[in-house]
């Protein structure tokens, strides 16, 4: 999965579409997470 959030800015963070987005890519990434033998975080500070 790729995450891409750069550009973000605090007021589209919160709003309710984006959060329920961002939930729901969350919720799909916790199904598959135990099935994923590893993986790497790029660029994440």
């Amino acid at each position: 999965m790729i995450f891409d959030w750069e550009g973000f800015s605090y007021s589209q963070l919160v709003h309710r579409e984006t959060t329920q987005f961002i939930l729901y890519q969350f919720k799909a990434f916790e199904k598959v997470q135990d099935q994923i033998s590893y993986g790497f975080f790029v660029n994440a500070n």
